[in-house]
């Protein structure tokens, strides 16, 4: 059986490349099954789809697939996560669902970890392989499993009415509530009375600092090769990277950590408030 890691990316190949590099550090890749889904928007820059399919030659390695999105009007990344989750739903042979976006960089015990979550909590809502800080909320797409099963959630909110208007849908639907109300904050609210396990460790890191919601945040120029440099040549020093950010202060360089001692981590209970 191959668990699923789905990669949703638009127009960052060079942080997928870089995505793909420390997936590749993990071990038991025959375990695992790739499927980058690629986002298309109507009326927004083509997908530089040549880039892509130079990164993913890059890595013979692993077990990949690649789909491409028909372009479509909904802003933000919502429908490309939450209609990979769908399809992943209907792939009965993976006990697994890990989503892992193109800008989050995982720890070669990234699954390992996961792995040992599900099997010693078997309630488990999901596993979150970064530690909890305050702007997380109740849940964080940041290098998430989910056990298959449990994404049957989302499926009755795979609809036009939700992707057009997330806030509304929300609101008419669900109790008043803190959280956003894209993909993350859709999960936050079905996923209340749900077990949830952070990490203790930093297992998975986001350092997307331009995108779809950063679009003041200084961008990499030049070849595919030239933006992976700058990419990670950023992430490895403070001050460049800090130079770099515009839109949220949030991005730190690049520092995985591997657990100390026990790899098991405390699980909490979203709160039913």
């Amino acid at each position: 059986m191959q668990n699923l890691v789905i990669i949703p990316t638009y127009d960052r190949p060079e942080m997928l490349w870089l995505c793909l590099e420390h997936l590749a550090e993990c071990p038991h890749q025959e375990s695992i099954q790739i499927r980058v889904v690629v986002d298309a928007h109507i009326g927004q820059p083509p997908t530089p789809t040549a880039d892509i399919q130079a990164v993913l030659e890059k890595f013979p390695q692993l077990s990949l697939q690649v789909g491409y999105r028909t372009p479509h009007q909904f802003p933000g990344n919502s429908f490309n996560v939450l209609m990979a989750y769908r399809d992943a739903y209907h792939q009965a042979e993976s006990e697994y669902v890990y989503l892992v976006e193109d800008d989050v960089m995982v720890h070669p015990l990234f699954f390992a970890w996961h792995q040992m979550q599900h099997e010693t909590y078997p309630d488990l809502g999901c596993s979150i392989a970064v530690m909890k800080e305050p702007q997380h909320g109740h849940y964080a797409s940041l290098g998430v499993c989910f056990r298959r099963e449990m994404l049957k959630l989302i499926l009755p909110h795979c609809r036009v009415a939700y992707f057009q208007n997330v806030r509304a849908y929300c609101r008419a639907r669900f109790p008043p509530s803190k959280s956003d109300c894209e993909q993350d904050g859709l999960f936050c609210r079905l996923l209340i009375g749900h077990r949830i396990i952070w990490a203790t460790s930093t297992l998975a890191q986001h350092v997307g600092w331009y995108g779809y919601h950063r679009r003041r945040s200084v961008r990499p120029i030049g070849t595919l090769e030239d933006r992976y440099i700058q990419v990670k040549h950023a992430l490895a020093n403070s001050e460049i990277l800090q130079g770099h950010v515009k839109d949220f202060w949030d991005i730190k360089p690049l520092q995985l950590t591997a657990p100390s001692g026990t790899v098991v981590a405390q699980p909490s209970r979203l709160p039913r408030s």
